[in-house]
């Protein structure tokens, strides 16, 4: 009995070892299989990109897509535990759409996820020179990979077939051309086109034309672009607002008696070149911009004017001038007569 007894003693102490071996091993493989998994997860989810760098969001994009490609860019370590910690943040459904540029020092998921949530997205910005043309402005945009087709912006802007409401349809559909409308101002936006840079451009004109302006034009006796016309020939031949009322009343003396405008910037948008400087034969150029030959104003604006060139058309200064020269300064001298128009250009233009 003796012998059985310690038989049985020694064999349970020896289950006993065993099992805490067992249950040690075991437990180390659950640690080591938790700390692998953890690492891995994290690595997954690791954000250490020394930016910046950029990239888009379409609209109904995957997540799938999305998590690739900023795995490709080496913002995640592993787009499908990217997605699972999406999931279980319960924030999968609201990444937003856009341009993005991540900046220098996005060291965590946090930081990644806050921008892809809050929708801090990459804006674009450009400025419009006050009396730019529509061809003009459509080179300055793609120089600067604004857009990627000129003539598309060209094409756009020449005609607004109703693409976009707005409040000068009909004027525009008459003149079929943009030419005006297209406010000059910098501007900033978060998603690029050439139909978005327009609306814009429209949007900013019409905020700023006021009901007061509108009256004032049909108490001239003008149509809204006729005052449009002027007030773009006005900008193209102010250097600055200082004088704009001035010129301004140069040219309304000379409407309301039926004198040619004789103005080189509307023969220019005919004829374009650097400067105004015209030979005899360019100047008997038959073209309704041509404002030696035609009296009245040409049909069309000839650049897209500011604000305070569109008030000088309306609220031209009351003068008796009818002629005016450069001085080479950025100003001019304005004389009622030819005989004194004549003494300012031997005085003035070498």
């Amino acid at each position: 009995m003796r012998y059985k007894n310690t038989i049985d003693i020694h064999s349970k102490k020896s289950r006993f070892k065993r099992n805490v071996l067992l249950t040690i091993t075991i437990a180390g493989l659950l640690f080591f299989t938790g700390w692998m998994g953890f690492q891995w997860f994290q690595e997954g989810i690791h954000v250490a990109y020394h930016g910046p760098v950029s990239f888009s969001i379409e609209q109904g994009e995957s997540l799938e897509t999305i998590a690739n490609k900023l795995h490709e860019l080496d913002l995640i370590g592993n787009p499908d535990i990217f997605i699972l910690y999406l999931r279980f943040h319960q924030v999968d459904a609201k990444v937003r759409s856009g341009d993005y540029e991540i900046e220098e020092g996005i060291q965590t998921i946090q930081e990644l996820v806050s921008w892809l949530l809050q929708g801090q997205e990459k804006v674009y910005t450009y400025t419009i020179p006050e009396g730019w043309t529509i061809n003009q402005i459509a080179m300055m945009l793609y120089q600067e990979e604004m857009i990627e087709d000129p003539l598309e912006f060209i094409e756009l802007a020449k005609f607004n077939g109703g693409w976009f409401p707005f409040r000068f349809q009909e004027e525009v559909l008459e003149s079929d051309s943009l030419e005006g409308y297209l406010y000059p101002e910098t501007y900033y936006i978060s998603k690029l086109s050439s139909i978005k840079l327009i609306e814009q451009m429209l949007q900013q004109y019409d905020s700023l034309i006021e009901e007061n302006h509108l009256l004032r034009a049909q108490e001239l006796g003008m149509t809204w672009t006729e005052i449009m016309t002027l007030a773009s020939i006005i900008e193209k031949e102010s250097v600055g607002s200082g004088e704009m009322s001035l010129v301004s009343s140069v040219f309304h003396n000379r409407l309301r008696d039926s004198w040619p405008l004789q103005s080189c910037a509307t023969l220019e948008y005919a004829i374009p070149r650097e400067g105004y400087v015209f030979t005899e034969e360019e100047l008997k150029t038959d073209t309704p911009y041509n404002s030696y030959m035609y009296p009245g104003l040409p049909p069309t604006p000839i650049c897209n004017p500011s604000l305070d060139a569109i008030k000088a058309a309306l609220w031209p200064a009351d003068t008796e001038y009818y002629f005016f020269v450069s001085k080479g300064d950025g100003t001019h001298a304005f004389s009622k007569s030819l005989e004194e128009h004549n003494r300012n250009v031997r005085k003035y233009i070498p």
